[in-house]
């Protein structure tokens, strides 16, 4: 069973670690920009992988392979096209209905699931995300801790306290918190300035726009958040409270956005399908979702449509009508047969209906045509899982955590997998990755010692093990635990 920490304990602990790295940033070297001599970009790496294991440890994030794989490219396209010079980044989804997205200094880049849901199209999602890109590349973190440099490092320390309450309690209380603990005006702390949104809306637009999207997609997502407001009337989602929508922002974007040439925005099936995941994640049983959806499966004329077919057939699996959901999924697979999508629900549905052979031959295909493919091993190391074949899960699973050792989703599913094989050395070795992700250095440490012991007679392992204890140990340190 996986430990966490009390809130306010692991607040402290985070705290008191940026107040450290803050004061060893003021001895480092002038990297060329006014910021740098204050706060480096090593630092600001530092401080931001931190932050998200404070993070991880006090939210439920979503493990969905697709949303957080779909997610990360999108970043990762719109980042080829941005101003973003480090671009050492870790993405993350926290599962949440509400409208957020968030970046933090050192390349860490948030959305909640509520993103997905609010967003009508690709280039509406995309363009809260090239805003945040721009929000790193020109280090206004950075610049709002200088610009406050008289009350450091408390404004530090307070401004990434507030966030990441904001991120985890929500808006309100994050201000609350900010304005009786961390600062005089945690509002002022949290809100970007004026300049910066506008500076962030330019840059971000320029990059929207030569990722292949329309200018305007920018201008639409801030009215369709402007129309929401009425909704949440006093209680607006925590984005809105860090990056305020005024009118005259809206029409500055409108009239940045007609200086551009008239370009068609891109349309993506897939953000229409990763759109369906977010909603179905909201509704409570299987019944309610194929009501939602039955209606608007109507024929496949247009994307939207078509990926009501794809929530539908969801739906139906999850109420067990297994070869109804197959049928509805073939309506549209077979005008999109190499879909990595459509392809692993396919998958899902036959390894439900304990088709496992299937199951893996349609998933082997898959992998054979995208080698390396995130989503296709985890699927894939799932179904072995289930069909009894934990050794070859395992194989798959260790592979990829070479490639994504930032991930706990993967070291938490390998450490079931060397479980089941009853390897007790990989057992904790993939359980103490688990646990630093988190933040639980402590429990992460105890997880090496047990195997440490176990592999006492075995010195290249043994040796390994114990260059990781240390690594732990430095963490410990570093953050004061």
């Amino acid at each position: 069973m996986i430990k966490t920490y009390r809130f306010s304990a692991i607040l402290c602990v985070f705290l008191i670690a940026f107040q450290s790295v803050v004061y060893a940033s003021n001895q480092l070297p002038s990297l060329g920009d006014s910021t740098s001599g204050f706060i480096s970009l090593e630092q600001e790496h530092k401080l931001g992988r931190g932050w998200l294991r404070a993070l991880r440890n006090q939210t439920p994030t979503l493990e969905d392979p697709l949303i957080n794989d779909y997610l990360e490219y999108t970043i990762y396209r719109l980042v080829e096209n941005s101003q973003l010079t480090d671009r050492r980044l870790e993405t993350i989804v926290v599962d949440n209905n509400t409208l957020n997205a968030f970046a933090v200094p050192g390349g860490v880049i948030g959305v909640n699931t509520g993103l997905f849901l609010y967003s009508n199209s690709e280039g509406e999602f995309s363009s809260v995300l090239s805003h945040e890109l721009a929000h790193i590349s020109q280090r206004h973190f950075a610049r709002r801790v200088q610009e406050a440099e008289q009350r450091r490092p408390l404004t530090m320390v307070g401004l990434l306290a507030s966030v990441l309450l904001a991120v985890t309690t929500g808006g309100t209380a994050a201000i609350a918190a900010g304005s009786t603990t961390y600062a005089a005006s945690a509002q002022a702390e949290l809100a970007f300035s004026r300049d910066m949104e506008q500076e962030a809306d330019r840059i971000g637009m320029d990059t929207l726009y030569k990722s292949g999207y329309s200018p305007h997609d920018m201008t639409n997502m801030f009215k369709s958040m402007n129309e929401a407001k009425r909704f949440w009337g006093t209680n607006p989602p925590e984005y809105l409270l860090t990056h305020p929508l005024t009118e005259s922002r809206i029409s500055d974007s409108a009239n940045r956005a007609s200086q551009y040439t008239l370009k068609q925005s891109r349309t993506n099936f897939e953000f229409q399908l990763m759109k369906r995941r977010a909603e179905i994640h909201t509704i409570s049983s299987s019944k309610e979702c194929i009501n939602k959806y039955q209606d608007q499966a109507v024929n496949a004329a247009s994307i939207q449509q078509k990926s009501a077919f794809y929530a539908l057939a969801i739906c139906q699996m999850e109420d067990k009508q297994y070869d109804t959901a197959l049928k509805t999924l073939g309506s549209i697979q077979k005008l999109h047969p190499m879909s990595i999508t459509l392809n692993v629900l396919k998958a899902e549905i036959l390894s439900k209906q304990e088709k496992l052979d299937e199951s893996e031959a349609v998933l082997k295909k898959l992998l054979a045509d995208n080698p390396d493919n995130y989503v296709i091993t985890m699927y894939l190391a799932n179904t072995y899982g289930k069909n009894g074949k934990a050794r070859q899960a395992a194989f798959l699973l260790q592979d990829i955590s070479y490639r994504r050792p930032n991930d706990p989703h993967v070291w938490t599913r390998l450490a079931e997998a060397h479980r089941i094989n009853n390897n007790q050395i990989g057992y904790y070795k993939a359980a103490a990755e688990y646990y630093q992700l988190n933040g639980d250095f402590t429990n992460a440490q105890r997880q090496l010692m047990r195997a440490v012991k176990l592999a006492e007679f075995d010195f290249h392992e043994k040796s390994i093990i114990e260059e990781r204890i240390k690594y732990i140990e430095s963490l410990k340190t570093e953050f004061n635990q």
